[in-house]
């Protein structure tokens, strides 16, 4: 789950590798399958190596599904951005892999045949992943979003704290079209410096 960032209504993390925030459909489907089994054992573990960096056992039986997998930690997360329903790229063609083994080690090379992302796509999914992820937080619900809309939630959730009532991409549009140059600058800049490129 590289670039994604979990809010869970008290702080902003970037989450880590073995760390997996349960999408809504797929607690859905854990929690269809506990009628079906007395426990359910996760294990949560980085995309390579054999490291198991955290886990739950949640209790089934008795419709105890819910209430164990909430004592630790297991709630429903809404995904917002791309990548969890809209690809982040199309390939035309798998992509070749080459690898060489040389004197001093291992070469290889992987080929990405992706197209370029859709600009437009990628900032009307901000915006509106944005309005969604200021709803979420308005109600303390967790929510993990990508980078795109991690920017556009920090940069406009100042300004929409005291909107009334939902808050709809036109409104987060209208909040960071119409902030001032400068304020948007230096709200750019500080984000950056929280989450340096780095560590997104």
């Amino acid at each position: 789950m590289r670039q994604w960032f979990l809010n869970d209504g008290f702080k902003e993390t970037k989450v880590s590798p073995g760390q997996f925030p349960i999408s809504c459909e797929a607690y859905e489907l854990l929690k269809k399958a506990s009628a079906q089994v007395d426990w359910i054992l996760l294990a949560f573990c980085p995309l390579y190596g054999d490291e198991v960096r955290d886990a739950a056992i949640i209790r089934c039986c008795n419709g105890m599904f819910e209430t164990s997998a909430a004592r630790q930690g297991i709630v429903q997360t809404p995904y917002l951005g791309l990548g969890k329903e809209t690809p982040f790229g199309r390939q035309d063609r798998q992509g070749e892999v080459e690898f060489g083994v040389g004197s001093d080690g291992v070469d290889y090379l992987v080929e990405n045949t992706s197209e370029q992302m859709d600009a437009i796509e990628l900032f009307n999914n901000a915006i509106s992943g944005a309005a969604e992820a200021l709803n979420l937080a308005r109600r303390g619900k967790p929510f993990a979003a990508t980078t795109s809309v991690q920017l556009a939630y920090d940069i406009a959730k100042d300004s929409l704290k005291h909107k009334n009532g939902n808050v709809g991409p036109q409104d987060v549009l209208k909040s960071i079209g119409g902030m001032d140059p400068s304020e948007k600058t230096a709200r750019m800049q500080n984000w950056r410096k929280r989450w340096p490129a780095d560590s997104v």
